[in-house]
């Protein structure tokens, strides 16, 4: 009997312990039959501790989940095409987390959860094309996270939000609900009056598009929001800017300029000053930014573009951008195919990252002509690109500089006085790229990455950079490559003996010991007009070497190959003042470098040989 009661008290606090608290790490239903079985696999689980997610399309009803009312975590409700409502989940409060709804194609309402009453997180309904109204959030006093109501098609109401509690709103995005045009409920109406954070409403019907419209509808006009954000996404937008946001001229938050139907932006004159980022995105007709030249200060970044989507079809130019002259953030510009210049950015003279995609109509990059600076990463790409005319001004790039992925960039003309690259060079993936004599001026870069360049021949240009100062070189598949014994490269190969991969360009550059043995002959090649000559060079047999002594005098030519392994040459001897030719036969020699250094008791000539057949 004793025992008996024992194991009575045992079950009895069992079951209040797992009525008050039970599957902290959570618990995610991928089939009918888990929640079918949920009552059975877990008695007297009332209260969930974790996240419950529920994520299979042919789950059609939640009646096993009847007993929860409360969940710890996150409830997650994705892809579920068969659920019309949320009965079965009629007894649940509560949600620690955040309530996320998204692509549920048969979700009409939210019967079921009338009962609850506290969300701890965000509120994400989105891409539910049968939803229709929030019927069942009736009861709903409060949202700790931001609402984000988006891409619902048919969703024409907002009003089961009406009895959230003031001070619940905050983080307000309501945008792409094409039938929504009743958005003025009590709490909304209550947080647009006086908005704690930032507001995105955008895109909806008529009535709820923006929220100067909403504000209408609940009987008091809008001033500046104080948080931001603003969303132009209509010509009537531009066209009523100022009658939407009478004097605002300082705009708290970001500015998103960007729509089907947006023209031109004339009625956005005004505007001094963008707090946030302004963003430049998808615009299908509009071709330049005429109309915002009162705009001069912008605090975020710059965004003319994006991903490939995100880009603006007709923009030729940043016409009317021209007194922007306080600015420190990101530029980005990608994705927009009919730009054919950069002007209307000449007033900007610093940035911190700067990324410009070109297409067609770009070959240069003139309208940056003020860019002194670029205060983090640098990175040109773009098929049309001939030059970089128009960065003249730069002498400094801080993090890395990207020059890649162009077709048609024949040199870097335009970076002739930039000296100081604080990250990595990397120069990969130019088509058409022949030389990059244009860096001269370049001092000190952290490393050095040339790559994939196939009608590049030389590293000259690279001379200047201080050796002591590269941290790697990666010299790899640029099949035209033959000289890198520049000083800079020797000074690092030889003297610091630094991490180094080179590999797969043209022989005389092809491995570190083959760059490593012409740095060691010299770096100087002798031109046509000085003491030596030595031709046909590349050779498949005979070499000739003419050269002009001023004096009569002992000759030696000494010939090494790649390896630093010296080759039976030319006979030395005693030749008398004037010019004089010398002929040697390599054709016994195997394809490859060669080096040679002819000498005489005043005069001394070095360079290379190219044995070919």
């Amino acid at each position: 009997m004793k025992n008996l009661s024992v194991l009575l008290i045992i079950l009895l606090l069992s079951a209040r312990l797992m009525a008050q608290g039970c599957l902290p790490e959570g618990i995610t239903f991928t089939t009918q039959a888990q929640i079918d079985n949920f009552p059975v696999n877990y008695p007297g689980c009332n209260e969930i501790g974790g996240g419950v997610y529920i994520l299979d399309a042919e789950i059609n009803n939640l009646s096993g989940l009847s007993n929860i009312t409360s969940i710890g975590g996150d409830l997650f409700y994705y892809c579920c095409h068969e659920l019309q409502s949320f009965e079965g989940f009629n007894n649940l409060s509560f949600i620690g987390g955040e309530f996320f709804l998204d692509g549920n194609e048969s979700l009409q309402n939210f019967s079921g959860l009338e009962n609850l009453d506290s969300i701890g997180g965000r509120l994400y309904i989105s891409f539910n094309e049968s939803l229709v109204s929030l019927t069942g959030l009736d009861n709903l006093k409060r949202i700790g996270g931001e609402i984000y109501i988006q891409y619902n098609t048919n969703l024409s109401d907002i009003q089961g939000l009406s009895d959230l509690e003031q001070g619940s709103i905050s983080n307000l995005s309501i945008s792409y609900n094409p039938a929504l045009q009743n958005c003025q409920t009590v709490p909304l109406c209550e947080f647009l009056s006086n908005p704690t954070s930032s507001v995105n409403i955008y895109l909806n019907g008529d009535g709820c598009s923006n929220p100067s419209e909403i504000a209408e509808s609940c009987g008091f006009a809008l001033d500046c929001l104080p948080y931001g954000n603003y969303w132009v996404k209509t010509q009537q937008e531009a066209d009523n800017f100022f009658q939407y946001y009478p004097g605002c001229t300082d705009l708290k938050g970001d500015l998103h300029i960007g729509g089907e139907t947006l023209n031109y932006v004339n009625g956005l004159f005004g505007i001094n000053s963008v707090e946030g980022h302004l963003m430049i995105q998808n615009n299908f007709s509009m071709n330049n930014l005429i109309g915002m030249e009162s705009l001069t200060s912008v605090g975020g970044n710059l965004y003319v573009g994006g991903n490939e989507s995100d880009g603006n079809e007709y923009l030729r130019n940043f016409e009317g951008l021209e007194n922007l002259v306080n600015f420190d953030g990101d530029i980005q510009i990608i994705g927009n195919y009919a730009l054919e210049n950069l002007h209307g950015l000449s007033g900007i003279d610093s940035v911190i990252d700067l990324t410009i995609s070109s297409y067609p109509g770009i070959i240069d990059l003139s309208g940056l002509d003020s860019l002194t600076t670029v205060m983090h990463d640098f990175h040109i790409s773009g098929y049309s690109l001939k030059h970089l005319i128009g960065l003249e001004k730069i002498d400094s790039v801080r993090g890395n500089l990207t020059i890649g992925g162009t077709d048609s960039l024949i040199d870097l003309e335009g970076l002739n006085n930039l000296n100081y690259i604080g990250g990595e060079l990397r120069i990969s993936n130019n088509k058409s790229l022949n030389d990059l004599a244009k860096l001269i001026s370049i001092k000190s870069v952290g490393d050095i990455a040339i790559m994939n360049n196939e009608s590049l021949t030389s590293l000259e240009g690279l001379d200047s950079i201080n050796s002591q100062d590269i941290s790697y070189l990666y010299i790899y598949n640029n099949e035209m490559l033959s000289q890198c014994e520049i000083k800079s490269v020797c000074e690092y190969l030889i003297g610091m003996n630094g991490t180094a991969v080179i590999s797969n360009n043209a022989t005389g550059c092809n491995t570190r010991e083959e760059v490593e043995a012409a740095c060691t002959v010299g770096q100087n090649e002798m031109k046509l007009n000085d003491f030596c000559r030595v031709f046909p060079n590349p050779t498949s047999g005979l070499l000739r070497f003419s050269f002009t002594l001023t004096e009569p005098a002992v000759i030696s030519i000494e010939i090494v190959n790649s390896l630093g392994q010296k080759i039976k040459g030319p006979e030395s001897g005693y030749l008398s003042s004037g010019t004089h030719e010398i002929i040697w036969n390599a054709s016994h020699l195997p394809d490859g470098i060669y080096f040679y250094r002819l000498q005489t008791n005043s005069q001394t000539a070095s360079g290379r040989i190219v044995i070919s057949e």
